[in-house]
């Protein structure tokens, strides 16, 4: 990276840090119970910035992800309530806080068997602080979705969000668009 304003020139590759997901289904789906719900956390420690600039850097992610399915199997609907704290620091300047609260609808249909399609929309607030005092600003996000699920125990999702007038758009707190892509191994 290098002539970027109000970054330093960067070059070479860098140890960015560790994370982990944590899984564990509170409610499973079964033939009398269309609805599951799961609870997910996903903690990081960083070392470096996406500009490659020394850091020190905590955050978790916490999900309640609740799913329902038709009778049929056809159908398929998510909500998903996220709050993700962090914390960090580029070395030499002073800690910062911040957090993220969000909420997220989904809605698909089963096209073929192995093939989903469907619409997202998102809902996200950025705070100054943990203690979600400091307001910084909100998006919406409205987009396509898609599944394909090539074995029992690997699928590839997808979606693409575009960012949805709250008011006005809020590119300083959030992207403009969003891609998601997820490449899901179980073993």
């Amino acid at each position: 990276m290098r002539n970027v304003d109000g970054l330093p020139d960067f070059r070479g590759v860098s140890f960015k840090g560790l994370s982990a997901e944590l899984r564990y289904v509170l409610l499973h789906r079964s033939a009398g119970q269309p609805i599951q719900i799961t609870a997910t956390v996903e903690p990081e420690w960083s070392t470096a910035t996406d500009s490659g600039q020394r850091s020190a850097g905590f955050a978790a992610t916490f999900r309640a992800i609740a799913d329902v399915a038709s009778a049929d199997r056809r159908l398929y609907g998510a909500v998903n309530l996220v709050f993700a704290p962090e914390g960090g620091r580029i070395l030499g300047q002073a800690w910062r806080n911040s957090a993220a609260v969000s909420a997220a609808a989904a809605l698909s249909y089963r096209l073929t068997e192995p093939l989903m399609l469907g619409l997202e929309a998102d809902y996200a607030r950025a705070y100054g602080n943990v203690g979600l005092q400091i307001f910084d600003g909100q998006a919406l996000y409205l987009g396509p979705t898609f599944h394909y699920q090539f074995s029992p125990k690997v699928d590839l999702s997808a979606a693409f969000l575009v960012q949805a007038s709250v008011g006005r758009s809020d590119l300083d707190d959030f992207p403009r668009q969003m891609a998601k892509l997820r490449l899901e191994i179980d073993f």
